[in-house]
């Protein structure tokens, strides 16, 4: 941020723009919904999602794996083995930041997070993977490791190392589904 500065001498001056956030949000949910700057479509159960590659990439490791080697070209992506509303409510989460699910779609919510690998609801590669060894050396996860991920995606809570808050919704609020 801008500090204190003394200007008398012509020194550096920080400009900021008070309101950034908001309105780079605000201007994010705009060309969402008018549909501009797409630059990738994702094809879901019969229905086309235009999508944006910074946006995606920037929340989940799959999609930035997937971009780095993609062709520069408007891309297609069909994922076959995520349900609709999961996508269209993970879609809303990474490009607004939160979203309401009920819990009785949570578990199929968190198992679709946990496939493209959404930041903030998966947990990341480099953990379910690797651990950090005593002498600093990357290992293979340890039985117990594994065990522990299978006995997580069968819980419908969700994970703890999730970096997403969890409260509930008042009353007369729907969740965000489309």
């Amino acid at each position: 941020g801008c500090g204190q500065l003394d200007n008398m001498d012509g020194g550096l001056l920080c400009l900021k723009w008070r309101d950034h956030r908001s309105t780079f949000f605000r201007m994010l949910s705009s060309v969402r919904k008018k549909e501009v700057y797409c630059d990738a479509t994702i094809a879901c159960d019969g229905r086309f999602y235009p999508v944006h590659r910074l946006v995606l990439s920037t929340c989940s490791e799959y999609f930035e794996r997937m971009f780095e080697v993609a062709d520069k070209q408007h891309l297609m992506i069909v994922l076959a083995d995520i349900q609709r509303e999961d996508l269209e409510t993970l879609l809303d989460y990474m490009y607004i930041g939160e979203v309401n699910v009920l819990q009785s779609d949570l578990s199929g919510f968190m198992k679709a997070a946990e496939r493209l690998k959404i930041k903030g609801l998966a947990e990341p590669t480099d953990t379910i993977t690797r651990k950090e060894g005593v002498d600093g050396k990357r290992s293979l996860p340890q039985k117990e490791d594994n065990w522990e991920v299978k006995r997580r995606k069968q819980n419908d809570e969700v994970p703890p190392y999730s970096k997403a808050e969890v409260k509930t919704c008042p009353r007369g609020s729907s969740p965000t589904k489309a």
